[in-house]
């Protein structure tokens, strides 16, 4: 959303921003949902753009675009009462896509531009930074989990094997020599895949490493393509970078950076959490 103030010429101060802040905030005040972030992305005195900071500086009106992060009342109560039963307190909530940013972004990548795909296990969060600011944020509810129940699925073994599979074999990119290799399972015939208990060892069987990559591929290219539709739905397009950054469990699965790399037509890097305070 779009906040401005009139600040009559004089020097700008943190009072003004935080007041042009709270002015943004009270557009949602009526709404039934919690504000986790309410962000300025960019500052405009009178008609000079592109401001990141306008501490210090002269006018007559200040506006700024602000990035808002919502969430429902419900999801927060119910991680409060969650962690006061482990007595625990909350001291603030952050978003879990903005999170991941501060922890595996550089600040070259802030600034210029970046989109950062979160693949976790029941969902796969979305988040896109420009000119060192939080500019948007999405989620899908698909992630690693999805793709270890299409292996349990695929090859009738419990969810247990099929995670443990996932995590030594797996590949989004298939091989020549994937069709020769192949791996150990236990087989569950005529048997849930979901709650399974054994008494005794269970009847082993033998897939290609061919056979588990047409399972997981699949589901991976899903996820790329959906991620990319919501940034294309977004309108972002322009300001996303030239760049990729994959995190979270499901990334670690080997030749998903060339999976990634032909769907996005972008630059794909790995990231993992570094130079946390």
């Amino acid at each position: 959303i779009i906040a401005e103030t009139n600040i009559s010429g004089h020097e700008i101060t943190d009072r003004d921003v935080n007041q042009i802040v709270a002015q943004g905030r009270k557009h949602f005040d009526k709404d039934e949902l919690e504000i986790l972030h309410c962000i300025p992305t960019h500052f405009k005195i009178d008609d000079t753009g592109g401001i990141t900071d306008p501490i210090g500086m002269f006018g007559e009106k200040l506006s700024t675009a602000l990035h808002v992060v919502t969430c429902s009342p419900t999801a927060i109560r119910n991680i409060i009462n969650c962690l006061a039963r482990c007595h625990l307190n909350v001291q603030e909530f952050i978003s879990s896509p903005f999170a991941s940013g501060v922890a595996c972004l550089t600040e070259d990548e802030k600034n210029l531009g970046v989109t950062l795909l979160d693949i976790g296990g029941g969902c796969t969060s979305i988040s896109t930074f420009s000119g060192g600011n939080f500019t948007y944020t999405d989620s899908i509810a698909l992630g690693g989990n999805h793709i270890t129940r299409d292996i349990a699925l695929g090859i009738s073994t419990s969810t247990l094997h099929a995670e443990r599979i996932k995590t030594l074999y797996g590949s989004a990119i298939s091989t020549g020599a994937d069709q020769h290799q192949t791996i150990e399972i236990p087989f569950l015939e005529n048997e849930s895949v979901d709650n399974i208990h054994y008494e005794e060892m269970p009847e082993m069987t033998q897939i290609s490493k061919a056979k588990l990559t047409s399972i997981i591929k699949p589901r991976l290219e899903e996820i790329l393509e959906i991620s990319i539709h919501h940034l294309e739905s977004s309108r972002l397009g322009g300001v996303i970078g030239s760049r990729v950054v994959l995190t979270g469990g499901a990334s670690q699965l080997s030749g998903i950076k060339e999976l990634a790399n032909h769907i996005f037509k972008k630059q794909i890097r790995l990231g993992k959490p570094e130079h946390i305070e």
